[in-house]
């Protein structure tokens, strides 16, 4: 009888804490220093990087978290660089199929024209790309800053709803500085046009 008194007791104590467990913060799958790499008939599609990925598949909104970065690459089918996305921090909400990437974000097209803002949305469903805080757009003689960036998924044709600014520039830069860096080099306007 203590025996079976002592079962009870244990099995009573196991179910109150599996009912205690917030689901939305139960991590399901973790995976460190991943390195995903996709091809299709021999050839890569996409390259994703990150240090931690965790995903959380219980939640109410089930998500996918990636809390040191990202790093994507994509290619096109002759193997060249589509695009290239980094950031700080992201997150993917599975159901709505909308990443939302954070800190220093820098997103290249094909043309080799830079994004960089601190925040920018990819809603995979409506196929566009977006932020809602300053971005800037660095082209090959000219930089566009505003707020509201709003594009096609692959940056091909963009917009800002606060257009601030744009300059044509001739960058100085060095070998050594990486293209979020070429922003604070010197740089000579050769034609300065403010928005407002």
């Amino acid at each position: 009888m203590c025996i079976g008194t002592i079962l009870l007791m244990y099995s009573c104590r196991s179910e109150a804490t599996v009912s205690n467990v917030n689901m939305d913060s139960l991590k399901t799958q973790q995976t460190l220093n991943m390195l995903l790499i996709a091809s299709k008939d021999a050839k890569v599609n996409y390259r994703f990087e990150a240090p931690i990925m965790e995903r959380y598949e219980y939640a109410k909104e089930p998500y996918t978290e990636y809390k040191k970065g990202l790093h994507i690459t994509t290619y096109d089918d002759s193997s060249r660089v589509e695009s290239d996305l980094r950031g700080d921090y992201a997150i993917f909400l599975e159901k709505k199929k909308l990443w939302e990437v954070r800190g220093n974000v820098v997103a290249k097209n094909a043309k080799g024209e830079i994004l960089e803002t601190e925040q920018l949305f990819w809603d995979q469903q409506a196929k566009k790309i977006y932020s809602n805080v300053e971005s800037r757009v660095i082209q090959k003689e000219d930089v566009i800053v505003g707020e509201g960036f709003e594009s096609d998924e692959k940056m091909e044709n963009f917009l800002f709803r606060k257009p601030k600014g744009r300059i044509a520039v001739d960058a100085i830069t060095r070998p050594d500085m990486t293209s979020s860096d070429s922003l604070n080099a010197e740089v000579t306007a050769k034609d300065s046009v403010v928005v407002e």
